[in-house]
């Protein structure tokens, strides 16, 4: 019976932590992500709670070039993408095993995709450089699924 309270305690924690990055900060950076309730800046979830997912994608571009990629067993196939400075991508991602994301350092939130389905979220890069992206669902990060966009 002891352990409810401290679960509901642990949960507030967690809210009250992605609360509090503001939708400018979660997007602050060189290019496009979106903005939605579950923002939540550079972070992400290490505490086993699925904060780092949104149920909202970026709406896509009509006629984007799509860029394919599969999320499965903790890594992302390809890992390294490739875009040119100001392009509008759209990141097709195709969940294999259970659900992941695609968040890209500086621009944010991408897209979430169920366990065993496939989403599109849209994507532009304004300034050439390397950028880090990952899967926020916890610990996903740390089993090593990340990657790399190469923006030109």
């Amino acid at each position: 019976m002891r352990r409810a309270p401290m679960l509901l305690l642990a949960a507030l924690i967690a809210t009250a932590g992605v609360a509090a990055v503001t939708p400018d900060e979660a997007l602050a950076g060189n290019g496009t992500g979106c903005t939605s309730s579950s923002a939540h800046g550079e972070h992400e979830s290490d505490m086993g709670m699925d904060h780092g997912s949104s149920s909202t994608n970026c709406p896509t571009v009509k006629g984007a070039r799509v860029l394919r990629v599969t999320a499965d067993r903790f890594r992302f196939v390809p890992k390294n993408l490739t875009a040119a400075a100001g392009e509008d991508v759209t990141i097709r991602l195709s969940s294999g095993d259970i659900a992941h994301d695609f968040y890209v350092k500086g621009i944010g939130h991408v897209v979430h995709a169920k366990a065993g389905q496939t989403a599109r979220g849209g994507l532009r890069i304004d300034e050439p450089g390397t950028y880090m992206f990952w899967c926020t669902i916890a610990n996903h990060k740390k089993a090593g699924m990340t990657g790399r966009i190469t923006v030109t």
